[in-house]
């Protein structure tokens, strides 16, 4: 029987007042994050969905986020989800 429980989900206001709480994230970082974050918060952001971005920015030479500051939002945000 197929699984019915439905997948925790976080909107773009959850994200946001978790990615105000990491003191190490600027202004500027907090918007390019919610920018990034935008497209997956359609409908809400499942677990899946924040590890695979986080790992794409991770990946992204362009941007002024570090490793070690996505992984303090990928912790962040997976409280979220009973992380």
């Amino acid at each position: 029987m197929a699984n019915l429980v439905p997948k925790k989900r976080i909107d773009k206001y959850q994200l946001n007042e978790n990615l105000k709480k990491i003191s190490d994230i600027s202004p500027k970082e907090r918007e390019l994050l919610n920018k990034s974050f935008s497209k997956d918060l359609s409908g809400g952001l499942t677990e899946y969905k924040l590890r695979e971005r986080v790992k794409k920015l991770a990946n992204d030479k362009k941007d002024d986020i570090d490793q070690w500051e996505l992984e303090k939002v990928k912790k962040k945000i997976l409280e979220n989800f009973g992380k």
